[in-house]
């Protein structure tokens, strides 16, 4: 009697947490987390995630306001930003994400998306001849890129050459002969753009006959 007791209890709880519903998990507020668009650059790929976060998955996007760059568009189902922009310029625009609840729930936000001309240093090559332990400057010039262009050599500069940020190479050249040697040019763009290019810069011998630096010293040169 006591085994038929305790089976029916058994029983009776089992029916019990059978008919317990599950706590429903806490479904956060839909967002987009993406906070700025990168800069892209003119016929070159460009790709970026409008990164979503709560709500019920799966989501989708569309542009609810604005205009997209020509050449970039919006995936509608994985919110990829992507394509070759076709043209230099700013363009704002509104991304809309929803996600799959019952009504769906929905959320915008505004980007200003920038696409720059591609960075290129234009001064040509092969640079003006110097003479050795005679005064030398040189201003390297870009067209495209975004804001300030930083300048560096990479490599060494002539001996007696520097290359200062403003892309300025000046100095007294102290070795005679023909110096290969590469510019880099940097802008300020979100990502950076970079450039760089091969220089060639022939030192032609001093009227004193000076081929080193340990020549320039000995005559008082600084």
């Amino acid at each position: 009697m006591r085994r038929w007791v305790a089976l029916l209890l058994l029983a009776v709880v089992g029916l019990a947490a059978c008919g317990r519903k599950k706590p429903q998990e806490e479904i956060k507020p839909l967002e987009i987390t993406l906070a700025r668009t990168p800069d892209g650059v003119v016929d070159r790929d460009y790709s970026v995630v409008v990164s979503v976060q709560g709500g019920k998955t799966p989501y989708s996007w569309r542009v609810s306001a604005g205009q997209l760059p020509a050449g970039v568009s919006l995936a509608a189902t994985t919110g990829t930003l992507s394509g070759k922009p076709t043209a230099a310029g700013s363009s704002t625009f509104t991304v809309e994400a929803s996600d799959s609840s019952s009504p769906a729930a929905t959320v915008n936000k505004e980007y200003t998306l920038l696409i720059a001309p591609p960075l290129m240093i234009t001064t040509t090559d092969p640079l003006p001849d110097g003479t050795a332990a005679v005064g030398y400057q040189v201003q390297f010039t870009s067209s495209g890129g975004t804001g300030t262009v930083n300048w560096s050599a990479p490599g060494d500069a002539p001996p007696g050459l520097s290359l200062d940020p403003a892309g300025v190479l000046s100095g007294l050249p102290t070795v005679e002969g023909e110096h290969i040697f590469s510019v880099r040019a940097t802008d300020s763009g979100d990502p950076a753009q970079l450039a760089s290019k091969e220089f060639t810069l022939t030192v032609l011998e001093g009227a004193a006959g000076v081929v080193a630096r340990a020549s320039v010293d000995s005559m008082g040169v600084e």
